[in-house]
Protein backbone atom coordinates (compact mmCIF):
# COMPACT_ATOMS: atom_id res chain seq x y z
CA UNK A 1 0.00 0.00 0.00
CA UNK A 2 1.31 3.34 -1.24
CA UNK A 3 2.06 6.15 1.51
CA UNK A 4 2.37 9.75 1.52
CA UNK A 5 5.60 10.86 2.92
CA UNK A 6 5.29 12.78 6.47
CA UNK A 7 4.46 15.94 6.70
CA UNK A 8 7.71 17.59 7.68
CA UNK A 9 8.51 16.87 3.73
CA UNK A 10 7.99 18.97 0.99
CA UNK A 11 5.97 16.72 -1.23
CA UNK A 12 6.07 19.04 -4.15
CA UNK A 13 7.47 16.70 -7.06
CA UNK A 14 5.24 13.57 -7.02
CA UNK A 15 2.23 15.16 -8.16
CA UNK A 16 0.90 15.73 -11.91
CA UNK A 17 0.98 19.62 -11.19
CA UNK A 18 4.11 20.02 -10.15
CA UNK A 19 5.42 17.43 -12.86
CA UNK A 20 4.51 19.68 -15.37
CA UNK A 21 6.53 22.48 -13.47
CA UNK A 22 9.42 20.36 -13.36
CA UNK A 23 8.98 19.27 -17.39
CA UNK A 24 8.86 22.86 -18.13
CA UNK A 25 11.71 23.73 -15.96
CA UNK A 26 14.10 21.79 -17.40
CA UNK A 27 13.05 22.28 -20.92
CA UNK A 28 13.54 26.03 -20.09
CA UNK A 29 16.80 25.01 -18.64
CA UNK A 30 17.97 23.52 -21.48
CA UNK A 31 17.14 26.05 -24.28
CA UNK A 32 18.16 28.75 -22.48
CA UNK A 33 21.63 27.54 -22.15
CA UNK A 34 21.63 26.80 -25.94
CA UNK A 35 20.39 30.00 -26.06
CA UNK A 36 23.33 31.85 -24.42
CA UNK A 37 25.63 29.57 -25.78
CA UNK A 38 25.02 29.30 -29.18
CA UNK A 39 23.92 33.52 -29.91
CA UNK A 40 27.67 34.81 -29.34
CA UNK A 41 28.44 32.71 -32.38
CA UNK A 42 26.63 35.66 -33.97
CA UNK A 43 29.19 38.12 -32.69
CA UNK A 44 31.90 36.10 -33.72
CA UNK A 45 30.19 36.11 -37.65
CA UNK A 46 30.17 40.19 -36.99
CA UNK A 47 33.33 40.55 -36.49
CA UNK A 48 34.94 38.12 -39.05
CA UNK A 49 32.13 39.81 -41.43
CA UNK A 50 32.03 43.27 -40.49
CA UNK A 51 29.44 44.71 -38.14
CA UNK A 52 25.88 44.70 -39.97
CA UNK A 53 24.35 47.75 -38.53
CA UNK A 54 25.72 51.15 -40.82
CA UNK A 55 24.50 54.48 -42.33
CA UNK A 56 23.59 52.39 -45.42
CA UNK A 57 21.67 49.30 -43.40
CA UNK A 58 18.18 49.26 -43.69
CA UNK A 59 15.76 48.23 -40.77
CA UNK A 60 15.81 44.16 -41.65
CA UNK A 61 19.92 44.84 -40.97
CA UNK A 62 19.49 46.79 -37.41
CA UNK A 63 16.77 44.15 -36.55
CA UNK A 64 19.30 41.24 -37.21
CA UNK A 65 21.87 42.96 -34.83
CA UNK A 66 19.46 44.07 -32.31
CA UNK A 67 17.96 40.68 -32.21
CA UNK A 68 21.05 38.88 -30.89
CA UNK A 69 21.06 41.28 -27.87
CA UNK A 70 17.51 40.86 -26.71
CA UNK A 71 18.07 36.95 -27.82
CA UNK A 72 20.64 36.63 -25.16
CA UNK A 73 18.79 38.25 -22.55
CA UNK A 74 15.72 36.45 -23.17
CA UNK A 75 18.00 33.41 -22.86
CA UNK A 76 19.21 34.29 -19.61
CA UNK A 77 16.19 35.26 -17.91
CA UNK A 78 15.02 31.70 -18.99
CA UNK A 79 17.66 29.70 -17.82
CA UNK A 80 17.71 31.72 -14.38
CA UNK A 81 14.12 32.02 -14.10
CA UNK A 82 13.71 28.06 -15.00
CA UNK A 83 16.32 26.72 -12.31
CA UNK A 84 14.33 28.75 -9.59
CA UNK A 85 10.95 27.09 -11.35
CA UNK A 86 12.55 23.61 -10.54
CA UNK A 87 12.98 24.58 -7.01
CA UNK A 88 9.47 25.76 -7.19
CA UNK A 89 10.73 29.52 -6.09
CA UNK A 90 8.14 32.31 -6.00
CA UNK A 91 10.46 34.47 -8.16
CA UNK A 92 10.86 31.40 -10.47
CA UNK A 93 7.54 32.00 -11.39
CA UNK A 94 7.26 35.39 -12.06
CA UNK A 95 10.22 34.87 -13.92
CA UNK A 96 9.25 32.72 -16.57
CA UNK A 97 6.21 34.32 -16.66
CA UNK A 98 8.00 37.35 -17.73
CA UNK A 99 9.93 35.44 -20.46
CA UNK A 100 7.15 34.00 -21.63
CA UNK A 101 4.82 37.73 -22.32
CA UNK A 102 8.14 38.99 -23.30
CA UNK A 103 9.49 36.02 -25.59
CA UNK A 104 5.69 35.63 -27.20
CA UNK A 105 5.72 39.74 -27.72
CA UNK A 106 8.82 39.71 -29.29
CA UNK A 107 8.19 36.30 -31.67
CA UNK A 108 5.34 37.83 -33.34
CA UNK A 109 7.74 41.27 -34.41
CA UNK A 110 10.32 38.38 -35.69
CA UNK A 111 7.74 36.42 -37.40
CA UNK A 112 7.43 39.65 -39.63
CA UNK A 113 10.56 39.98 -40.12
CA UNK A 114 11.55 36.65 -40.99
CA UNK A 115 8.03 36.29 -42.62
CA UNK A 116 8.44 39.55 -45.35
CA UNK A 117 9.67 37.33 -47.84
CA UNK A 118 5.89 36.00 -48.11
CA UNK A 119 4.64 39.36 -49.35
CA UNK A 120 4.92 39.54 -53.11
CA UNK A 121 6.45 43.28 -53.09
CA UNK A 122 8.83 42.16 -50.81
CA UNK A 123 10.26 38.84 -52.22
CA UNK A 124 13.30 40.10 -51.83
CA UNK A 125 13.45 41.52 -48.19
CA UNK A 126 14.64 39.17 -45.70
CA UNK A 127 17.13 39.24 -43.21
CA UNK A 128 20.39 38.39 -44.26
CA UNK A 129 22.00 35.64 -41.95
CA UNK A 130 24.46 33.55 -43.08
CA UNK A 131 23.71 29.92 -42.17
CA UNK A 132 20.10 29.55 -42.86
CA UNK A 133 17.44 30.60 -45.63
CA UNK A 134 14.46 32.45 -44.91
CA UNK A 135 12.06 29.82 -44.56
CA UNK A 136 14.15 28.16 -41.91
CA UNK A 137 14.53 31.26 -40.16
CA UNK A 138 10.33 31.57 -39.92
CA UNK A 139 9.63 28.03 -38.99
CA UNK A 140 12.00 28.71 -35.89
CA UNK A 141 10.60 31.84 -35.33
CA UNK A 142 7.42 30.20 -35.28
CA UNK A 143 8.42 26.86 -33.00
CA UNK A 144 9.94 29.81 -30.73
CA UNK A 145 6.90 31.59 -30.00
CA UNK A 146 4.60 28.82 -29.90
CA UNK A 147 6.88 27.39 -27.06
CA UNK A 148 6.67 30.78 -24.91
CA UNK A 149 2.58 30.56 -25.84
CA UNK A 150 2.49 26.92 -24.28
CA UNK A 151 4.29 27.67 -21.07
CA UNK A 152 2.14 31.11 -20.69
CA UNK A 153 -0.78 28.70 -20.73
CA UNK A 154 0.77 26.18 -18.52
CA UNK A 155 1.93 28.55 -15.78
CA UNK A 156 -1.02 30.73 -15.51
CA UNK A 157 -3.38 28.07 -14.90
CA UNK A 158 -4.70 27.99 -10.66
CA UNK A 159 -3.41 24.75 -10.13
CA UNK A 160 0.01 25.32 -11.45
CA UNK A 161 0.37 28.53 -9.30
CA UNK A 162 -1.18 26.89 -6.47
CA UNK A 163 1.78 24.75 -6.59
CA UNK A 164 3.98 27.52 -5.83
CA UNK A 165 1.72 28.76 -3.11
CA UNK A 166 1.85 25.27 -1.29
CA UNK A 167 4.97 24.58 0.63
CA UNK A 168 5.49 22.64 3.77
CA UNK A 169 7.37 23.44 6.60
CA UNK A 170 9.58 20.94 7.58
CA UNK A 171 8.87 19.84 11.30
CA UNK A 172 11.34 21.09 13.85
CA UNK A 173 14.04 18.41 14.96
CA UNK A 174 13.60 17.80 18.79
CA UNK A 175 16.83 18.61 20.56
Amino acid sequence: MATLPPSSIDYRGIDDRSSIVRVISVAGVIFGTLGMSCLPFNFGSFITFGWPVSANNNALDWWCFGSTFVELGLSTVLLFSSLGCYHFKRWGLYGILFWAISSASYGVVGIFFWGRFLLPGARSEYVRMRGQDEVAGLIVWLIGTMLSLVVLRFMTRPAIRGVFRSHVVPAAHPS
